[in-house]
């Protein structure tokens, strides 16, 4: 399943709405007691993607090694 939503993630990149979906696979995964019962608003996880679509674009582009505590100043206004 992971491999599916990584999959999904990859496909599904800029269209937020579609990504909500392939999230929610991954985040049922991951802790599927929380996430089974409900508790989780997808219109929320939407509009979280498409309010912080920029930052979250700049991030995907670069490595995960290449951050930094300028990142944090830089990025603690979000």
């Amino acid at each position: 399943m992971y491999r599916v939503s990584t999959f999904l993630v990859h496909e599904w990149w800029g269209d937020p709405a579609r990504l909500v979906d392939a999230l929610s696979v991954l985040l049922l995964i991951w802790n599927s007691s929380f996430y089974r019962f409900g508790g989780f608003d997808e219109q929320m996880l939407e509009d979280c993607l498409e309010d912080n679509w920029v930052l979250i674009g700049d991030f995907h582009e670069r490595n995960i090694s290449s951050f930094s505590e300028a990142d944090l100043y830089l990025y603690s206004r979000y």
